[in-house]
């Protein structure tokens, strides 16, 4: 067909099933010199995000802290927080006694802030006596960042968080000489799927082709015998059979066994 012949028809269906096999041909024929014919190639684009902030498993009912201080194994030697905030927090001042952030008083002629021990308000004397080693970080709140405590967060808020079960790492001393083995014990053992055979299904053209055709966690022997029945797989091959087990004096056993299947149900020999 020319233009002419083409600007002719009305509707789709008045071009020829001819006309649609030619163009099908084509699109094959330019697809193998050009590959690329029908892609579009853009211009380069940058995904950017933020990192998300790891949980740290501390309870807060704020969000971000003014100033957060984490205590490593070098400020065990303060004798308590105060001392170890000394000069360490901008505006925050501590002489004797005394502890007051910069800029900030309340309405009740109290300059003292806002203590808390993982959330919980306690006493300033209280939190004197709380040890470095048991804590993990110290936070202090200023301002705006203290604002979600109301009145009792106006002078400022130090929020002391321990350290937890899940914070204590295990630190074992290496003896020359001697190897140490960290052992979990024994994990509970789960349910392994294994298909149900049966007189409807047992001549099913669906093909079976596990590799792990049995597994039973919880053999029991009478007599030190145990009968197990299982099915194999539709694949002609050498089987391997593991057995792992305790006694119940706590000796470990082990063995191994193999058996081959050459030929299918049914099927002559």
């Amino acid at each position: 067909l020319n233009q002419d012949e083409l600007r002719s028809l009305k509707n789709y269906e008045d071009i020829p099933m001819s006309l649609y096999r030619l163009n099908y041909f084509n699109e094959l024929a330019l697809r193998d010199y050009y590959p690329d014919r029908n892609s579009r190639i853009l211009d380069e684009i940058k995904v950017k995000g933020k990192k998300p902030k790891e949980d740290d498993g501390h309870p807060r009912i704020y969000s971000i802290p003014t100033n957060s201080l984490q205590v490593t194994i070098k400020d065990l030697s303060y004798q308590n927080i105060f001392q170890y905030l000394q000069g360490r927090v901008a505006g925050l001042q501590i002489s004797g006694d005394h502890v007051m952030i910069h800029g900030w008083s309340s309405l009740t002629g109290s300059n003292e802030p806002l203590y808390l021990l993982d959330g919980m308000p306690i006493t300033k004397e209280i939190a004197s006596t709380i040890g470095m080693s048991e804590i993990d970080k110290i936070e202090v709140l200023k301002g705006n960042d203290a604002a979600i405590f109301g009145s009792r967060g106006s002078c400022g808020v130090i929020s002391i968080l321990s350290k937890k079960a899940d914070f204590h790492v295990s630190e074992s001393k290496k003896v020359p000489g001697t190897i140490i083995k960290r052992i979990n014990g024994f994990a509970p053992y789960r349910e392994f799927y294994s298909p149900r055979y049966n007189s409807d299904n047992l001549q099913s053209k669906i093909p079976d082709y596990r590799t792990t055709l049995y597994w039973k966690p919880d053999v029991q022997l009478i007599d030190g015998q145990a009968i197990l029945s299982f099915f194999t797989c539709d694949n002609l091959s050498d089987y391997s059979i593991f057995v792992e087990g305790i006694s119940s004096n706590g000796r470990v056993c082990l063995g191994e066994a193999k058996f081959v299947v050459d030929s299918h149900r049914g099927s002559e020999e």
